[in-house]
């Protein structure tokens, strides 16, 4: 088997352990300037693989140069700056690490990388064998230190704040002394800022929830490929209230969901070597839609009557656009398969009709069926005609007793305004109920004492009858037992 087949089967083994990780360039020391003479050593730094040894290959702005994990510039000059990479058996090749080697009086010497959280030294640094003093350093201009010795400035942490330009200005001496200034730009912000860990999203596994499921949440971030070895604690939040502290895992589990396990969950990071920590935007997590409710109408379900079931379900305010399917079924078996109607209608229903119903809810792009609990339908035979026609009778008796009511009230009320007369006036008159004619028959007295009459000798007598009393008693007049009328003549 020839060399090249054997790195090839190599290289194949170790992507498939999973050692296809990016290598970083590092210096030491950690400058990316330094002076001609001086010296750096460049390691090609990546994470442990599981496949045993890898090979190394370094370029310098493209070009083959060097093997091993290490490489070592001594004695340097000018020609040595330039872009360094190195690559892996694996394939993977690291970006580019750019080394300057200055021939002037002084530089300004930053770490090749920075990154929030890290404590950052600049060094006003002047050319070796010469003597140096009373540097000032400046950021943005402005003076942050003045006139001292010590040729190093210190960041304990570092954060956006810390980027900006920096310059230094020093006394630089060998049989006489003159000032120089150098200045160097550190940035941690913008296309080339140097994150620890980018910041968090959290993400959550099943995407739709549901009642009595479980839910995992992940806290994701990318951790600085310069920095693959920093270790990260994580931390989970509902509405702002921790559920998780701070531990190795950046995974939440909740089991049996419930209805009071809705809110806005967050996640943070720290790294368990600096202060730096990030949290994650809020995520809302809730039902897609609510466990359906099944409804009846009429309540009360009579045979050869409508009966309509309604699956009611509250849709998620954030999803309301969500396309939902609706199905009804009898004693476990479906009567109405799965359509946009959230209503079932069943028209003259029998008493074989009653069952145990339920309805079940599905959105119709996911996968996610919430069936509703059991209602107890019992058709009653009585129909409607039944009932019906007992209202009728109901109220037919009604109006007749009501009619017999007013009927006794009306004549009660006609009695005591029309009273009758008492049995011995009927008696007292009964026999005078026909008129009487008598005629009379004079006694001569003188002629002298006797009017003149028209020649009549009869005399008239009327008796009262009956009713004439009847008549007097209603009107109020006294009650005599008799009337005479009478026109007596005589002859002369």
């Amino acid at each position: 088997m020839s060399p090249e087949t054997s790195m090839l089967l190599l290289w194949l083994v170790l992507l498939q352990e999973g050692a296809s990780i990016r290598p970083v360039v590092t210096f030491t020391p950690n400058y990316k300037k330094i002076f001609t003479t001086e010296s750096t050593t460049m390691t090609c730094d990546v994470e442990a693989t599981r496949g045993g040894d890898l090979n190394y290959i370094w370029y310098k702005d493209h070009v083959q140069m060097h093997s091993g994990k290490t490489y070592k510039i001594q004695n340097a000059g000018t020609s040595h700056s330039g872009n360094y990479r190195c690559q892996t058996s694996t394939g993977e090749r690291s970006d580019p690490a750019r080394l300057d080697v200055s021939n002037g009086w002084l530089i300004l010497q930053t770490p090749l990388y920075v990154y929030e959280g890290d404590k950052m030294k600049l060094r006003c640094h002047h050319y070796p064998g010469y003597g140096g003093s009373q540097t000032t350093f400046y950021k943005e201009n402005k003076v942050i230190t003045d006139g001292r010795d010590d040729e190093e400035f210190h960041i304990s942490n570092v954060d956006r704040t810390s980027a900006g330009k920096y310059k230094c200005r020093k006394e630089v001496y060998y049989y006489s002394s003159s000032t120089y200034r150098a200045e160097a730009s550190v940035s941690v912000e913008g296309k080339t800022r140097q994150e620890l860990f980018s910041p968090p999203v959290l993400k959550v596994s099943p995407e739709l929830v549901n009642e009595g499921k479980n839910m995992t949440l992940t806290c994701d971030t990318n951790l600085s490929e310069h920095r693959q070895t920093t270790q990260l604690q994580y931390a989970f939040y509902r509405d702002g209230e921790i559920i998780q502290g701070f531990n190795s895992s950046n995974r939440y589990e909740a089991k049996f969901l419930k209805e009071e396990n809705s809110g806005t969950y967050t996640c943070e990071i720290q790294a368990s070597n600096s202060r730096v920590k990030k949290r994650s935007k809020e995520v809302q997590i809730e039902e897609l839609f609510s466990p359906p409710v099944l409804k009846v109408s009429p309540e009360l379900v009579n045979e050869g009557e409508n009966m309509t079931l309604t699956c009611d379900t509250n849709l998620s305010e954030h999803r309301q656009t969500t396309e939902l399917q609706y199905a009804f079924y009898r004693d476990g078996e479906i009567i109405q398969g799965f359509n946009s109607s959230h209503i079932y209608e069943a028209k003259f229903i029998k008493e074989e009709n009653s069952g145990t119903y339920t309805c079940e809810i599905q959105a119709s792009n996911s996968r996610v069926k919430k069936r509703s609990k059991e209602v107890q339908i019992e058709v009653s035979y009585h129909s409607s005609l039944t009932i019906i026609l007992s209202v009728s009778l109901g109220l037919l008796l009604l109006i007749v007793i009501i009619s017999i009511f007013v009927y006794v009230y009306i004549q009660r009320r006609s009695s005591n305004n029309n009273p009758q007369p008492t049995a011995d006036a009927e008696n007292e008159y009964s026999a005078a109920d026909q008129i009487t004619y008598t005629e009379l028959a004079m006694t001569s007295r003188p002629k002298n004492h006797v009017p003149e009459n028209n020649g009549s000798n009869i005399v008239y007598a009327v008796v009262n009858s009956n009713a004439k009393l009847q008549a007097k008693a209603s009107q109020g007049m006294s009650d005599t037992p008799t009337d005479i009328y009478q026109n007596i003549g005589s002859h002369r």
